[in-house]
């Protein structure tokens, strides 16, 4: 089974191509073999969560089988509350949340604040995403390795962390926070090159890297290829394509 551990629903602003057609997105899919595929809304991200979320939703509702769904929360969102949001994502079928501390000007250290998602997420076993980034060069602050993603793995040992948007953080702190937490997976979408895997793989052992596309900002042969290419054992790579996100998501075949 290929689990694509990180696919975009929509468009991000300019330059990339962008994918709002559920039977396009699963026909590139196909073309790939990829059989299932976690996706959140770039509109989630980068403006409305809860209209970002039911996108996310819809696509849950048109292909149960095939997508994954990643629902997006902002602590400071004003329009309904976390808890109502929680719920509503739980009920929908979501299976991750997503945090995005950079564009939604919170930080991860501020525990009274997070502390509502952490224990949901942590009652109904759902595994956390923290984005880094999306694309190089954005505006939005990227999360510091050092502290804030360290404690905050440190702080909830037992939720599941996924980092993505790694192409922002310096190689030496991606190492510490690897090498001195036990609860985190990195996904490759956007880290770079074949010789990346490798290295990942060595650090934190081919069972915590996660293959991921980015499918809707980059093409998704560049996330299976890295893999593929990757000067690592057959057990690995099969880890890495998809048994790791199987346990993730507790997948049931």
């Amino acid at each position: 089974m290929i689990i694509d551990a990180n696919g975009y629903w929509g468009r991000w602003g300019i330059r990339v191509p962008g994918i709002n057609d559920p039977d396009e997105f699963l026909r590139t899919m196909d073309n790939f073999q990829i059989d299932k595929a976690a996706i959140c809304s770039l509109k989630s991200l980068c403006h409305n969560t809860i209209e970002g979320n039911n996108e996310i939703l819809d696509c849950l509702k048109y292909a149960p089988d095939r997508f994954i769904g990643v629902g997006v929360i902002n602590p400071h969102d004003t329009v309904r509350s976390v808890e109502t949001e929680l719920q509503r994502l739980l009920d929908g079928g979501i299976s991750a949340l997503r945090l995005y501390p950079g564009f939604y000007r919170f930080k991860l250290s501020d525990e009274p604040l997070l502390r509502p998602i952490t224990e949901w997420a942590e009652k109904h076993r759902m595994p956390i995403y923290v984005t880094a980034g999306i694309l190089p060069g954005t505006l939005y602050d990227p999360v510091p390795i050092e502290d804030e993603v360290r404690e905050f793995a440190r702080a909830n040992l037992n939720l599941q962390i996924v980092l993505s948007g790694v192409q922002v953080f310096p190689l030496i702190g991606l190492i510490r926070l690897l090498r001195e937490t036990h609860n985190t997976f990195i996904e490759i979408s956007t880290y770079q090159g074949c010789e990346g895997v490798r290295l990942l793989s060595a650090i934190a052992g081919p069972n915590r890297v996660l293959m991921g596309t980015a499918y809707g900002l980059w093409h998704p042969s560049v996330g299976i290829g890295k893999v593929q290419m990757a000067n690592i054992s057959d057990e690995a790579r099969k880890l890495i394509l998809g048994t790791n996100a199987k346990r993730l998501f507790r997948i049931k075949e």
